[in-house]
């Protein structure tokens, strides 16, 4: 039969285990910058793209026009 006390330190044990694994304020913190400065990257390759497509669209009409 388990006593309190080795109830008490096998808790403790698997509770240590589980937190090691959850996120500090530190990690979700760096995953907001990440996101942030993956959204700028985003947004500079659509306006990019855009750019592009307006500059090839434009070629096009003057060479058929």
């Amino acid at each position: 039969m388990l006593t309190v006390e080795k109830s008490e330190t096998a808790l403790e044990k698997r509770l240590g285990n589980e937190l090691k694994d959850l996120s500090t304020k530190e990690d979700i913190s760096n995953i907001r910058i990440d996101m942030a400065n993956m959204e700028t990257r985003i947004i500079k390759w659509n306006v990019g793209t855009i750019i592009a497509a307006v500059g090839i669209t434009v070629a096009i009409v003057k060479l058929i026009g």
